[in-house]
């Protein structure tokens, strides 16, 4: 009989959670209908006109932009900022995400191979206004923070994302990605720190619903069509290997 009554409690207990995941599961899945938030405005990206500071987002088709949009009600489930070396002009966006190697954790990443790996995703681009940002102060905050920041995975700590806390230093290891471009910008001058880190979802930082300092501004996002840039990434890739042309300033190669 006591055996009975403890696979009895087993079965109840399993019985609840799997309840609650499948109303977890059917909010989640309500929260993801409703992110209708895609620009309707949608533009070639001419890579050339990208300044620093410019915000690149990623609305992810596979399962964590689902739970993502699940947790946030949006499409944007992720953010990077643009930066363009002053000694040079190479592209770069710095982020913190998990793609192949070496771009795991924190870094700067070539624009090109950054569209390579996010074309199949929705991508946007909110443009900054303004005054120009400082490119060196903004990859000196940047590298300051990548000296001790790692990407956070989704944990039990997430219960800071779900309120607004007024700005404090922050003492964490482990940023989500919009975590990181908040500090970031913050850090940098271009954003006020009224308010700490976790207060924002990538949704607030696209739709420029972050206090800026100012001078400063976002555009509203738009859709951004990459396929032509693929295109002649392709062909100047084979114009490389015969000796020929160089898109350095967006494959950070020249």
């Amino acid at each position: 009989m006591k055996d009975n009554s403890i696979e009895n409690w087993i079965f109840i207990i399993a019985v609840v959670i799997i309840i609650i995941f499948l109303i977890i599961l059917l909010l989640t899945a309500g929260r993801v209908a409703g992110a209708n938030d895609i620009p309707i405005i949608t533009e070639d990206l001419d890579p050339y006109t990208l300044k620093t500071g410019d915000i690149l987002g990623v609305g992810y088709k596979h399962p964590f932009g689902w739970f993502v949009s699940g947790w946030t009600g949006s499409v944007w489930s992720h953010c990077g900022i643009v930066w363009i070396d002053p000694t040079n002009s190479e592209i770069f966006v710095l982020e913190a995400a998990i793609y192949e190697k070496p771009y795991k954790g924190v870094f700067k990443i070539p624009l090109s191979t950054w569209i390579r790996i996010n074309k199949n995703h929705y991508l946007g681009l909110s443009r900054i206004k303004g005054k120009p940002v400082d490119p060196v102060a903004l990859i000196n905050a940047f590298e300051e923070r990548k000296k001790y920041v790692e990407l956070d995975s989704y944990n039990w700590r997430w219960y800071r994302l779900l309120y607004k806390q007024p700005y404090f230093e922050e003492t964490r290891t482990k940023y989500t990605c919009y975590e990181l471009v908040v500090s970031v910008l913050q850090d940098t001058g271009v954003m006020t720190k009224e308010y700490a880190c976790s207060s924002y979802f990538p949704t607030n930082i696209m739709e420029g619903e972050i206090q800026l300092t100012e001078g400063y501004y976002l555009d509203p996002p738009i859709t951004i069509n990459v396929s032509q840039y693929n295109q002649l990434r392709e062909l100047e890739e084979n114009k490389n290997k015969k000796g020929k042309g160089c898109l350095g300033s967006v494959s950070g190669t020249c």
